[in-house]
């Protein structure tokens, strides 16, 4: 545990608050004890006389009032010089202020469980001086905030990795031109010997738990050939992930993003090479030996998409010959990875 409760900023971790450069939890010697208010739904005010006469809005609408929240923590001292530096800091950052600061928090099951901020000044700060105080040198503090805005924004990224489903060599070369694994010339299926086996396609799964669409962003890294692409679809109802891993995709299609030639030719991608989009930007870009080139125009799937509130979606990585049935888990590499990234927007 450190001596010191400043922090620069906040790192985002689990169970952790900052509020103007102080940090509680992790490491910190401010340990949060209870908080409430912040996982709330703020009160509805609705129509009355009241809002006419003292906010001079009409009555026929409601409206959403402030956010209050009560925090309390404990202050850990090693002797009394450390409770004296402590105590500075914390009446130094929870103190009057005539605008609002952003409190941020990452508490699991809050905002999704990702890092979040909410705006709001400090309104009361109480402690308690008795004997315990005394004896322990760990005070207990309380501080209620007053959030204008009861919106909870979301700071952070959610990353899930997916990785398509392959075989493996099994004994065989499936790089081999002469002996392919698939000949999409004649759509016949080359023998397999009986220790090839198919690897276990993992789909990443995006939740969106906030009350603003989001967009979504993916990178696909070689080496591949033939053509990737995502499928994003939404899940069949009593899914599971471990059900749905080495599978057909099925759900109803909600967007389909990808690419099967670069220029003139069949897409290559090395193992250093990468295909990525961005949904928000509706562009995508292909990574071929370190030069960054721009493929929106070229692509062979664009059916964009945005994740919308309170929905789930499940996304595929994809490589092959799209002509070909038995495209759906081809590559001719042991594994095709991917990771798709996407930024949740507010809560209530």
């Amino acid at each position: 545990m450190r001596d010191s409760a400043h922090v620069d900023s906040f790192p985002g971790k689990e169970w952790t608050l900052w509020y103007r450069g102080v940090l509680l939890g992790g490491d910190s010697p401010l340990i949060p004890l209870e908080i409430s208010g912040i996982g709330d739904m703020p009160e509805i005010k609705d129509y009355d006389i009241e809002m006419v006469a003292t906010h001079g809005r009409w009555p026929g609408r409601d409206w959403m009032r402030g956010r209050t929240i009560q925090l309390s923590f404990r202050v850990f001292a090693k002797d009394e010089r450390k409770l004296a530096d402590l105590m500075g800091e914390v009446n130094g950052a929870f103190t009057y202020g005539e605008r609002e600061e952003e409190l941020h928090f990452c508490i699991p099951g809050v905002a999704q469980g990702a890092a979040a901020k909410v705006r709001g000044r400090v309104r009361k700060r109480s402690v308690t001086i008795d004997s315990k105080y005394a004896s322990t040198l760990s005070p207990i503090i309380d501080v209620q905030f007053e959030c204008t805005d009861p919106w909870i924004r979301a700071t952070g990224t959610y990353y899930r990795d997916m990785v398509a489903g392959t075989w493996d060599k099994g004994g065989i070369d499936i790089t081999d031109l002469a002996t392919p694994m698939f000949d999409f010339t004649t759509s016949e299926l080359v023998e397999i010997p009986n220790t090839a086996h198919m690897r276990a396609q993992v789909p990443a799964i995006v939740a969106n738990g906030s009350m603003q669409s989001a967009d979504l962003s993916a990178k696909i890294h070689g080496p591949a050939q033939g053509g990737v692409w995502v499928e994003a679809r939404k899940p069949p109802l009593g899914y599971s992930a471990e059900e749905l891993s080495d599978k057909a995709p099925t759900g109803e299609l909600v967007g389909k993003i990808g690419i099967t030639k670069f220029g003139r030719l069949p897409l290559e991608l090395g193992p250093s090479d990468m295909f990525e989009f961005d949904t928000k930007s509706r562009k995508a870009f292909v990574t071929q030996e370190g030069r960054r080139t721009e493929v929106t125009a070229q692509l062979t799937f664009a059916q964009w998409f945005r994740v919308e509130p309170g929905s789930t979606v499940m996304c595929y990585l994809m490589s092959g010959n799209p002509g070909s049935a038995q495209s759906l888990f081809y590559a001719d590499v042991p594994y095709l990875r991917g990771q798709v990234a996407w930024t949740l927007d507010k809560f209530i």
